[in-house]
């Protein structure tokens, strides 16, 4: 176990020494969003799954933005979630401000156009706002609006502020939802409690497989005279999967 972690880690550390540098080379700082950028950063994303030897099963059909930008929310776990989705299909996230302490991964993130937002700021109109125009340009993005991660058992209250985006635009939101199982052992793939993220990362890599799933599931397009509601039915909705997927496993 000791060898995997210590080979997982090498692997991972090289994997974003490797990712800045072609960053770096293709102008990301300037091109955020350049495809080359977006391509880049989903063949990462990709790996790191690989790396950690996570087998990744998709029920639907996850929207791309060449089709057009859709604003994406999905309950949250971990951060593998971001890894997960994004190597899928090329996604703007919005992310809690903590992220950019983390070693290389907070470099990353800012440099390929995260979306930051702080706890209890006031940031929030700011934050729609760059949204908002992220979407006029096509580019889809993605926010997890419980706020806060789960144990994957439960989907907590989503945070309405969040949908403001949604307000002035006419695009659809697209939820997802995630699950996570392991081979053997304890599943230690949540992000909970108050686990450093060092820690945690370091149980991750012990994991002899891990199986995820995103469930893509039905598309709504938000009113704004009934958005509350309509927020609240996906939650609902999303809390009925989970169920669901209790009963089955």
């Amino acid at each position: 176990m000791l060898f995997r972690r210590l080979w997982r880690c090498a692997l991972i550390v090289m994997l974003m020494f490797q990712g800045i540098i072609q960053l770096y080379w293709v102008g990301a700082r300037k091109q955020p969003f350049h495809p080359r950028v977006r391509a880049i950063m989903q063949r990462w994303y990709a790996r790191m799954l690989r790396i950690l030897n996570v087998d990744v099963d998709v029920i639907g059909t996850i929207p791309h933005e060449k089709d057009g930008a859709v604003i994406l929310i999905a309950n949250h776990i971990s951060w593998v979630d971001i890894p997960l989705i994004g190597g899928q299909t090329p996604v703007n996230f919005l992310s809690k401000a903590e992220v950019l302490q983390w070693p290389l991964v907070g470099s990353i993130a800012q440099t390929v156009g995260t979306l930051f937002i702080h706890r209890g700021s006031g940031d929030t109109e700011h934050v729609m706002h760059v949204m908002h125009e992220r979407l006029s340009h096509n580019l889809s993005v993605l926010f997890f609006p419980e706020g806060t991660t789960t144990d994957g058992t439960k989907v907590r209250r989503f945070h309405k502020k969040l949908f403001k985006v949604c307000h002035d635009t006419d695009v659809q939101v697209v939820p997802l939802l995630i699950h996570y199982s392991v081979d053997e052992g304890q599943n230690t793939v949540p992000f909970v409690g108050d686990v450093a993220f060092g820690t945690h990362f370091w149980q991750m890599l012990a994991l002899k497989k891990i199986h995820a799933t995103i469930e893509v599931m039905p598309s709504v397009k938000l009113v704004e005279a009934t958005v509350g509601h309509q927020i609240r039915a996906i939650e609902l909705a999303m809390r009925e999967k989970l169920a669901d997927r209790a009963t089955i496993n």
